[in-house]
């Protein structure tokens, strides 16, 4: 959107932006993206709080993913990927999570968590989206969620909300007992690559920060990868 590329050359709307092992964007395929993400978030009911809960690998959509949630002004609940359905369970309840986003590595997991938490209270199922999940039973297409949203560039004034979550009222009992929500890398595998641009987003810049430092290596470390200046 705007904010992330109006302080790009437009004689260089190729340069390169955001990348992983699996996808190359430049600023302007970036910022298309970025519009249909957050146009997505916003249409999605979230109930009263506002907030989803990401329980995926590093990748550039799950960064997509979290700043999509922060300006499209939804609370967005990072989820350590190594958790077990049941752990996953807890923190979706503890949360109060309307979506849960997944990779292909964490949708499995993922549908079962959201079954036992409908499960459990009765209500209606959360809602699983993922990326890179085709035919998965019980997963809404994130490709065809952005497929459908408009391109066109949401509002800005939306104030961000993020979730702060606070001691479990009863730890987790499980062999590797109790585990914070936030997201973190498997060995081996990279952060991904964020090229920042000229001048950093001012309002953006909080979000991103606090997103980076849950992708990248090592649990509540200073970002590997980031915009420059945040490390």
């Amino acid at each position: 959107m705007s904010l992330l590329t109006k302080h790009i050359p437009s004689d260089d709307p190729d340069r390169l932006a955001l990348a992983d092992q699996q996808t190359t964007l430049g600023w302007a395929d970036l910022d298309q993206m970025m519009n249909r993400a957050v146009n997505l978030v916003r249409s999605l009911d979230l109930g009263p709080e506002r907030r989803l809960a990401v329980f995926a690998e590093n990748s550039a959509e799950t960064v997509i993913a979290y700043v999509a949630a922060a300006l499209a002004g939804a609370s967005a609940v990072p989820v350590n990927f190594h958790l077990t359905p049941d752990e996953l369970t807890y923190i979706l309840e503890d949360s109060a999570s309307n979506l849960l986003l997944v990779g292909p590595e964490t949708a499995e997991r993922g549908v079962r968590a959201a079954e036992a938490v409908s499960n459990a209270s009765g209500g209606p199922p959360i809602a699983v989206m993922g990326w890179h999940c085709p035919d998965r039973p019980g997963v809404i297409s994130w490709e065809q969620g952005l497929a459908l949203a408009p391109d066109e560039p949401p509002p800005t004034d939306i104030p961000p909300l993020p979730h702060l979550s606070s001691t479990p009222r009863a730890p987790l009992v499980g062999p590797r007992g109790w585990r914070p929500h936030l997201a973190c890398t498997r060995a081996g595998r990279p952060s991904p690559s964020i090229s920042p641009p000229a001048q950093l987003p001012t309002r953006l810049s909080a979000p991103i920060w606090w997103w980076a430092r849950c992708i990248t290596p090592g649990r509540l470390q200073p970002p590997a990868t980031s915009w420059a200046g945040l490390q």
